[in-house]
């Protein structure tokens, strides 16, 4: 966002998402392959919480289920055509 069109000196500014997520992803490319999967792991704890005290959380695990699903199906399809 342009200097011109921040807001008043002593207003809340939140940076920009993008450069947020540049950073993000250099420091995680940063990571050796073990501190990678722990932070994929707790990424995916972190979720799973949040979707436990979720009103809509009955629906996200039926979606996750049925995507799931959906990805072993094309699996099994996968290896029963080229082998496996």
């Amino acid at each position: 966002m342009p200097d011109s069109s921040r807001a008043a000196a002593g207003s809340l500014v939140f940076p920009n998402h993008r450069d947020v997520i540049a950073e993000d992803a250099r420091r995680f490319r940063s990571l050796d392959a073990a501190d990678r999967w722990r932070e994929i792991f707790a990424l995916r704890n972190w979720g799973t919480r949040i979707t436990q005290g979720s009103s809509r959380g009955d629906s996200i695990r039926r979606l996750e289920a049925d995507q799931e699903s959906r990805w072993q199906a094309i699996q099994k399809d996968l290896l029963a055509h080229h082998g496996g």
